[in-house]
């Protein structure tokens, strides 16, 4: 299996039985709405919203619910925490994705309040998969590609988190103030001095250039005061 190179925490029985294939696509209940009108100011009912007739799990999801019915996958600092298959759906309609990303089904947490999901575009097209913050469901500039399949996404050791910020400040979501030359050179000397603290605590630097170049640094710092 795809999965078999990685560790799985927290694993459970196997999923044992097949999927209902409208098990995603059947029509939303009044009782599952509940959560999120409970939340949400919100006149409209469960009668007002269609879940797109595409929604199914892929292959490579299916295979490791069988494997284990919910757990985590976690590479360094890329966490999967992978949901049940009841709480995909559940969390599809909790979460708002229902009303603001219809064609997104998450599957899993990061450990920090970023779905993983599958992002369906119509036509029988493989999902592709995506990252997006829980509280920035249905903003496309805010939903980030992460890969085609689960191991290309979980062979990187980063957090999703890095990918999404780097996505939002690439298309001016997050903006990055521009600093002036003397701003830059102050922040670039303290990185220099916060490395050199640190190399002189791991034992890396003898204390007498320690001393030198702390001096200078601060020296220069001073200067841009």
């Amino acid at each position: 299996m795809w999965f078999d190179k990685y560790d799985i925490q927290s694993k459970n029985e196997g999923l044992d039985q097949d999927i209902p294939f409208d098990f995603f696509t059947k029509p939303c209940t009044e009782e599952e709405f509940e959560f999120y009108k409970k939340y949400n100011d919100d006149s409209k009912t469960h009668k007002d919203f269609k879940i797109p007739d595409d929604l199914k799990l892929p292959n490579e999801y299916i295979e490791l619910l069988r494997y284990s019915n919910g757990g985590a996958i976690i590479n360094k600092d890329r966490e999967f925490g992978f949901f049940d298959i009841n709480t995909i759906r559940e969390f599809y309609i909790n979460y708002g994705f229902l009303v603001n990303a219809p064609n997104i089904l998450p599957i899993a947490f990061n450990g920090g309040g970023t779905f993983y999901g599958y992002k369906f575009s119509g036509n029988d097209k493989k999902p592709i998969i995506c990252g997006v913050h829980a509280s920035c469901i249905g903003f496309e500039e805010d939903t980030c590609f992460l890969g085609n399949t689960l191991d290309e996404v979980l062979n990187k050791t980063y957090d999703i988190d890095d990918d999404i910020y780097e996505y939002q400040v690439k298309n001016g979501t997050i903006k990055i103030p521009t600093l002036s030359k003397e701003e830059k050179e102050k922040t670039e000397l303290l990185q220099q001095l916060d490395t050199l603290k640190k190399d002189k605590s791991l034992g890396k630097i003898h204390l007498k250039e320690f001393l030198k170049r702390k001096r200078e640094l601060e020296e220069r710092l001073n200067r841009l005061e």
